[in-house]
């Protein structure tokens, strides 16, 4: 297995596989999980809960910039790089 840094993940139907997905990747990686973002069509709360349940950090509309995604994204990653300084600086204390 490649190890990622991110997986973007669309779908075009409803089901459970980008949930499957998810929850999967989560189970393999759990010491250095990737960011998980979806793109998808559905904007209903059920839709949205299921997302989150499974793991994935983010969760794009479509139709969904590419900019918009790719400002997200580091906006996330810059939170997490500062969280986990925090917690560094908290260890080293």
């Amino acid at each position: 297995m490649v190890p990622a840094d991110g997986v973007r993940v669309g779908h075009q139907h409803a089901g459970d596989g980008r949930v499957r997905l998810g929850r999967a990747l989560r189970t393999l990686l759990p010491d250095s999980p990737p960011v998980l973002a979806t793109v998808t069509a559905y904007t209903d709360f059920d839709h949205l809960t299921r997302a989150a349940d499974a793991g994935f950090d983010l969760h794009f509309t479509k139709p969904a910039s590419p900019v918009e995604i790719a400002d997200e994204l580091s906006r996330y990653l810059i939170e997490i790089d500062v969280q986990d300084g925090r917690r560094m600086a908290a260890l080293a204390a």
